[in-house]
C-alpha cells in the first residue's frame, strides 16, 4: 500500500525538531527508524502533513549505566543494545527481550523511542518500560519534564505524548535476574499481544517453558 503524501524536514538540533512539530497544530510526526510509524502511515492509521527525522539527532544516542538503572536514549537501535554486553548484567530482562524482536532488518533500524511513542501492544519495549516501571524523559515548547511508564502509555497505540514532544530518553531502574518466557514463535504476529510478568529467575535456571514443550510433545505421542 502506498503512503500518504507528506512533507519532509531532517532537522540537526532538537530545539528545530521540536519548533517544527510545533508549528503544524498536532499535523506533523516524529519519525526515527520508522519501523513502528510507517506500517501505521501504509495503513492510515497516521496521516501527518509533516514527517520530521531525527536521524541527524546525535544527543538522543547512547547507553548510560550506573548503580540506578540503565539510561537509553530515544535514538538507540535495538542492535546497539544486542551490541552491548554490559547489559548482560546490567539490566538482563531487556537483553533478553529484544533478542525477540523481529528480524534483524528491524533491529539494525529500529529505536526504542519509536516504540514507546507508537505504543504497539505487540511491541517488547511499552511492555518492559511498564513492567520495569520506566521513567520517560520528553521535551516539547513547554519545556522538559518526565513521565512514569503508568501514565504514559494510555491504552493501544495512544500515549500522553503532547503533539509537539520528543521522548529523549528512558530510564529502566536497577533489577535482579528476572524470569522471561516469550510467547511461543507460531504467535507472533501483527495479531500477538506481549506479556511480561515481573519476577525473579535463580542463576542458571532453566526456563519453565521447555519443559512445557516436552510435555506437550510426549502427549501428543500418546495421542498419535
Amino acid at each position: 500500500m502506498k503512503l500518504p503524501p507528506f512533507d519532509y524536514a531532517c532537522p540537526t538540533t532538537l530545539p528545530e525538531a521540536i519548533e517544527l512539530l510545533a508549528s503544524h497544530d498536532g499535523d506533523a510526526k516524529a519519525i526515527a527508524g520508522g519501523q513502528s510509524l510507517v506500517p501505521m502511515l501504509a495503513f492510515r492509521l497516521a496521516q501527518p502533513t509533516l514527517l520530521v527525522d531525527l536521524r541527524k539527532l546525535a544527543d538522543l544516542r547512547g547507553i548510560r549505566i550506573s548503580d540506578q538503572g540503565v539510561t537509553l536514549g530515544a535514538m538507540v537501535r535495538w542492535r546497539d543494545i544486542e551490541d552491548d554486553d554490559r547489559l548482560k548484567t546490567a539490566h538482563p530482562l531487556l537483553k533478553a527481550a529484544i533478542a525477540h524482536v523481529a528480524h534483524y532488518q528491524i533491529r539494525n533500524r529500529g529505536t526504542v523511542g519509536g516504540s514507546i511513542a507508537h505504543a504497539d501492544p505487540a511491541a517488547e519495549m511499552p511492555g518492559i518500560a511498564m513492567t520495569c516501571d520506566a521513567e520517560i524523559a520528553v521535551v516539547g515548547k513547554s519545556g522538559a519534564h518526565v513521565i512514569q511508564a503508568a501514565d504514559f502509555f494510555q491504552g493501544a497505540l495512544t500515549t500522553a505524548l503532547a503533539p509537539d514532544e520528543i521522548i529523549v530518553e528512558i530510564r529502566l531502574p536497577a533489577l535482579g535476574i528476572p524470569g522471561i518466557r516469550p510467547p511461543p514463535r507460531r504467535f507472533r504476529d501483527g495479531r500477538s499481544r506481549g506479556v511480561l510478568r515481573p519476577g525473579r529467575a535463580r542463576q542458571g535456571a532453566q526456563c519453565p517453558c521447555r519443559g512445557h514443550r516436552r510435555r506437550r510433545s510426549a502427549a501428543a505421542a500418546d495421542r498419535g
